[in-house]
């Protein structure tokens, strides 16, 4: 009996870990792993992702998006791609009914909506009149994404689109990059991350547009 007991505790202390690196690195991510399937081969996706970085088919919100590495074999290959914006990069809202509100309406031009909080800071606590945290506004950073090519017949290719910031080796990279330097009120922590799908959408067409130039014989690749 003080083995179950014992163990029971272990299990408890384990979730208790667990929703505290939940409420660390963001409590709920929606829309993490988005799938689309199109008619193309796979051998001819993959040829086009390997003409990617120096293509001149990139929509302007794709220009400053690399593949850092593919990795292949006879029906599935993944793509890693690094965002790294100069313009908005994630919109970020400190009020819940403005966060629901915003993905409802699909009122947004950046790849990624986050809901944070926001407590004053210790300096902050010092002064009698508080600053007003703001509802809404931008930042850029850094995103980190990954691609599943899968193949289903001669014709059909599946691609799966993840949202790979929180993977092991970025994740802490981008929790302090979303969460310090914003302003010198507030210490702001992460609540929630939507996933918007305009990553996906300009992915599908680069993929249509190389498509068509392939179809045309126009050579896709940037002059020197």
């Amino acid at each position: 009996m003080k083995q179950n007991a014992n163990l029971s505790f272990i299990v408890v202390i384990a979730i208790l870990l667990s929703i505290s690196n939940l409420s660390l690195y963001g409590q709920e991510i929606i829309n993490i792993s988005q799938t689309e399937t199109i008619k193309l081969p796979l051998k001819k996706v993959v040829h086009y992702f390997d003409n990617f970085n120096n293509s001149s088919l990139l929509q302007y919100s794709l220009k400053e998006t690399k593949i850092d590495s593919i990795s292949r074999n006879e029906n599935i290959a993944t793509l890693y791609l690094t965002e790294n914006k100069n313009y908005v990069s994630a919109n970020i809202i400190t009020d819940l009914n403005l966060y629901q509100k915003t993905i409802r309406e699909k009122s947004f031009e950046s790849n990624i909506i986050m809901l944070y909080k926001g407590e004053y800071n210790k300096e902050t606590l010092k002064y009698p009149i508080k600053p007003t945290i703001n509802e809404s506004f931008s930042k850029n950073g850094i995103l980190k994404w990954k691609i599943n090519i899968e193949k289903i017949d001669e014709n059909f290719t599946k691609l799966t689109f993840i949202f790979d910031s929180f993977n092991k080796k970025s994740k802490e990279d981008f929790i302090s990059n979303f969460t310090k330097g914003i302003d010198n009120y507030f210490n702001y922590a992460i609540l929630k991350i939507y996933v918007c799908e305009n990553f996906k959408l300009d992915i599908l067409k680069y993929l249509e547009n190389y498509s068509k130039s392939d179809a045309s014989d126009v050579p896709p690749m940037k002059g020197n």
